[in-house]
């Protein structure tokens, strides 16, 4: 089993948690601006856009293949091998929601867009 996180919903909390510990530490201790934050439903919304912001930030050139990525006819060796084959969609938007229920023992806030999960650092602040 490669990846635990994806079987169990409590170590999917706690890898969810772990990485935004991660994140937390980067956004301290580096320069502003180095990490740029990319949230997949602005991606799905508006890929051109946001492929130019990202493509910008690290000082890429643009190129139209990246509008048409599922078009290359390159290996993919990933466990979304069959989604990387099809233009972005926007049906998986908010999906999460069916599952709100299930995912409470885990989570700490969920709002109108995004499951928060709870990490190290939130328990700090809220203490």
């Amino acid at each position: 089993m490669g990846h635990p996180h994806t079987y169990d919903l409590a170590e999917l909390g706690r890898y969810h948690g772990a990485y935004q510990e991660m994140m937390e530490h980067w956004q301290r201790v580096l320069p502003a601006g180095v990490i740029l934050d990319v949230q997949y439903e602005d991606v799905v919304a508006d890929l051109d856009a946001q492929a130019r912001r990202m493509l910008a930030h690290c000082g890429l050139p643009w190129d139209d293949a990246c509008l048409a990525f599922y078009e290359a006819e390159r290996a993919v060796c990933t466990a979304s091998a069959a989604q990387v084959r099809r233009p972005v969609y926007t049906t998986s938007v908010g999906r999460w929601r069916a599952y709100q229920s299930s995912l409470q023992p885990q989570a700490l806030d969920i709002d109108d867009d995004q499951l928060v999960v709870e990490s190290a650092s939130t328990r700090q602040r809220q203490s």
